[in-house]
């Protein structure tokens, strides 16, 4: 008769390897879960960044132009200036050559 009837440790040993195995599957679906919301998180943030990296690159290159633009009109404008005042002075050639005479026959 003890044959037919199963022990109560092999019982209670089979009922803790199938609770063992369950929680077993548990973790790895939890595993297999916290992973895919790790990746789609990381997917997101990364996403995120690149759009507000694009943007601060965008917004920099927009004021790097304006300020090419201005310095560049400035340039100009100060050239042109110098320009109209070189032209709009008076030349003094006989003071010129004496000076180059007091400064190379001295």
């Amino acid at each position: 008769m003890s044959d037919k009837v199963p022990n109560n440790e092999s019982v209670v040993l089979n009922h803790l390897l199938e609770v063992e195995q369950n929680a077993q599957a548990l973790v790895l679906d939890a595993q297999n879960e916290a992973d895919k919301r790790i990746s789609s998180a990381k997917s997101s943030a990364d996403a995120k960044f690149k759009e507000f990296f694009e943007k601060i690159i965008a917004e920099n290159e927009q004021m790097y132009e304006k300020s090419i633009e201005t310095i560049k009109s400035k340039s100009e404008s100060a050239v042109k200036e110098f320009k109209e005042r070189i032209l709009r002075s008076e030349k003094t050639v006989g003071e010129f050559d004496s000076c180059l005479d007091k400064i190379l026959f001295a």
